[in-house]
């Protein structure tokens, strides 16, 4: 009986302890540490720099294929399934370390997916907000010099830049009213929304961003791409004689290889 009493007694006090630990903190004069989050804020303000930068230079579109300036190419290119450009851009793999808004570090891997037409990133934890996302694509764009897969309108109008050619391409004229902007992690996996009205008088500037796309754990992501294998389906049943053929082609020379297959094997 006494255990209870000093057990309950305890569990009281520690409860008064918690409901006024910061007004106790205040009258003592000691500092409440607040959380800066400060490490997605460097990082932003880092890639965010370097992109002033690289607008100045002329060779930042040096890696885009010229397909992509034409509309029919492009869209013809991307209804041939062995077209190169995809796997070309899906090997341009980029891979940081984002931030979360909590600043919780989050690795990241991130290449252009150019039959979506937006940056598909790769991640354990997909929590990462747009101006996180953003960064990185900061960084994607100036690695492999593609600065025309970039649309965040916002950041290149405030270093007097123009949208890019590419939104003749990537952007139909009956979809202008379409403007992206941040993700909605539990409707979809593309940060492609559409802004809710506005209802005062005033008129916002509407802009233009980027589009992401999640593109699964890092676990699920293959690296290594499987070179394609002509098996030999094609020839039926006799695909396992084939594949031995190319193999005694490889190991004696060709009037011995033609001898032994015109010569009948005894049964």
């Amino acid at each position: 009986m006494i255990n209870k009493v000093i057990l309950f007694f305890y569990l009281y006090i520690c409860i008064i302890l918690k409901k006024y630990y910061k007004k106790m903190q205040q009258l003592l004069g000691l500092e409440i540490k607040k959380p800066t989050h400060t490490n997605l804020k460097n990082y932003i303000q880092k890639q965010t720099s370097l992109f002033e930068s690289f607008c100045e230079n002329d060779s930042m579109n040096n890696n885009i294929n010229e397909i992509f300036y034409n509309k029919e190419s492009y869209n013809e290119t991307m209804k041939d399934n062995n077209n190169t450009l995809e796997p070309y851009w899906k090997s341009n793999i980029l891979m940081d370390t984002l931030y979360r808004d909590d600043d919780v570090p989050v690795m990241t891997l991130m290449y252009y997916d150019v039959y979506k037409q937006g940056f598909c990133y790769v991640t354990d934890d997909n929590k990462l907000s747009y101006k996180s996302l953003n960064a990185m694509a900061m960084k994607y764009v100036k690695t492999f010099f593609c600065m025309d897969f970039y649309f965040d309108e916002k950041t290149l109008t405030d270093n007097n830049k123009e949208l890019p050619l590419l939104k003749s391409i990537f952007f139909d004229e009956d979809k202008k009213g379409d403007i992206r902007t941040e993700q909605s992690h539990n409707d979809n996996n593309d940060v492609y929304v559409k802004l809710k009205p506005v209802s005062n008088n005033k008129k916002e500037k509407q802009y233009i961003k980027n589009k992401f796309i999640y593109g699964g754990k890092l676990l699920d992501f293959h690296f290594l791409k499987t070179p394609r294998v002509n098996t030999g389906l094609n020839t039926g049943l006799n695909t396992g004689v084939n594949i031995f053929d190319n193999f005694l082609k490889d190991t004696m020379s060709y009037s011995d290889w033609k001898k032994m297959r015109t010569t009948d094997v005894p049964l």
